[in-house]
């Protein structure tokens, strides 16, 4: 085995126990015009492009094909043109290979993505039109349809866009967790919080897909099951303060008060958020005060309120195969699922049993919708109090 190939081995090895910085040393030390150097970049670039080094992913790509043209390495170049905002440049990458390989449905949904990022979604929306016509299969075209058209205001198209791809692909996570947010910016809470359930018995989510779900809890009127899930948001992502706000608040209004001041003083020194604990804590200690009949009783939460880690309700059953995801990492929504492995503690299954059999499923048909999503807002929701 030639020194290029034991570096190109080794990159490869590196890279599957997470070690990219490693991986992309042995990578980047194969030479250009290295027989292995086509393949070191096809693994270097979507690495970059993952850390946030779109310049760097560009430089590689465009000395790449310089030797060698070929059409998946030019989408990685039209990927980090867009992550570096050079809109024009990518826009003419890809309509390039639109018009060189006319039923290729890549370049259609690189357009639509162009086009996103810089707000114009009449444009992107035609631009995943386009995919779908040339790959009516394609899951990523019609999931990023959905997800632009939320963006536009355009809710109906979004549904019908989601209902249609879960049909084919009952375990797309990605297009559960848009249903449940078009239902949580709609205050319809048990819906959200049946769609949440849908997706964590899939996979773990991020921080912010528990926290979604804790609020859509507390607007229901299960405090308890709220509080589980601000708790899991926070094992998710122990930086997640608004969580420690949402579950300090929660506590505070169930009465809940010694279990309340560990999460107000997690953010007591956190800018935006200490003002607000400060005065959360004195009300605490006022109330204390007040209440404490001389046995350390007071404030103590109600048999069984005492929180644990949230799992989904043990009848959605994980899907035999892997769940598909996007094929392009470009993600239009903040914030997106950051899975991290960790212990949880199961529920009872009839607590979340019970939300799915009074959840209201989105129909299928959305004629007449419209009225009923027009005061759909794109902007976060104030949290239950």
């Amino acid at each position: 085995m030639g020194q290029e190939a034991e570096l190109l081995a080794r990159g490869k090895q590196l890279l599957a126990v997470g070690e990219w910085e490693a991986a992309a040393a042995h990578l980047e030390a194969i030479p250009e015009g290295s027989p292995a150097r086509h393949e070191a970049v096809s693994l270097l670039a979507p690495l970059y492009l993952q850390h946030d080094q779109p310049a760097k992913a560009e430089e590689i790509l465009r000395a790449a094909m310089r030797l060698r043209r070929d059409p998946k390495l030019l989408m990685r170049l039209g990927e980090a043109l867009i992550a570096q905002e050079k809109y024009l440049e990518a826009k003419t990458t890809f309509e390039d290979m639109a018009r060189k390989d006319p039923q290729n449905p890549d370049p259609w949904i690189m357009l639509g993505h162009c086009a996103a990022a810089q707000g114009r979604y009449p444009e992107a929306i035609a631009g995943y039109e386009q995919a779908i016509l040339r790959d009516t299969r394609s899951a990523t075209a019609r999931y990023y349809l959905a997800d632009v058209s939320i963006r536009a205001n355009d809710i109906v198209r979004a549904t019908g866009q989601l209902h249609y791809l879960l049909q084919r692909e009952p375990n797309y996570m990605p297009a559960i967790l848009l249903l449940g947010d078009i239902s949580f910016h709609q205050k319809d809470f048990r819906q959200a919080a049946f769609e949440y359930c849908r997706a964590i018995a899939l996979e773990v989510p991020g921080a912010d897909v528990y926290e979604r779900l804790g609020h859509s809890f507390a607007a229901i009127g299960d405090p308890q099951q709220a509080l589980k899930a601000f708790d899991s948001a926070i094992t998710a992502d122990q930086a997640c303060w608004s969580a420690y706000l949402a579950a300090a608040r929660l506590c505070e209004s169930q009465g809940w008060l010694k279990r309340a001041r560990p999460y107000f003083l997690a953010i007591a020194f956190e800018p935006d958020f200490k003002a607000e604990a400060a005065a959360g804590l004195a009300r605490l200690d006022e109330a204390l005060a007040r209440f404490d009949l001389g046995d350390g009783s007071a404030g103590d939460e109600p048999e069984g309120a005492v929180p644990g880690s949230f799992v989904a309700p043990g009848s959605f059953m994980k899907p035999d195969r892997p769940v598909p995801r996007p094929t392009t990492p470009f993600r239009m929504q903040e914030g997106g699922p950051s899975p991290r492995a960790r212990q949880t503690q199961p529920l009872d299954p009839s607590v979340l049993a019970a939300h799915q059999r009074q959840s209201r499923p989105i129909p299928e048909k959305t004629e007449g919708l419209l009225g009923a999503f027009k005061k759909f807002l794109l902007g976060p929701d104030q949290p239950p109090r």
